[in-house]
């Protein structure tokens, strides 16, 4: 369910399950997509929070040639 959420919007790159909480972590190419996932997941009322942990732009990746995901982004999820 965490995984698909945020694979369509970028990427995970880990999740983990630490007590009731998930921490997943991934790339998205803008902060509003990842607000989309903290949204999306939010609606699904199966966690009472979601919150974003940690966020980080890559302002290199404002380039017009660069392609990878420019937002690197931590979410925990409380169950």
């Amino acid at each position: 369910m965490v995984n698909d959420t945020i694979s369509r919007l970028g990427y995970s790159t880990s999740i983990s399950i630490e007590g009731d909480r998930v921490v997943a972590s991934g790339q998205a190419n803008t902060v509003a997509d990842v607000i989309d996932c903290v949204t999306t997941l939010e609606n699904l009322d199966y966690f009472s929070e979601v919150r974003i942990d940690e966020i980080d732009i890559d302002e290199a990746g404002e380039s017009p040639d660069y392609e990878e995901p420019e937002v690197s982004f931590t979410l925990v999820l409380t169950r």
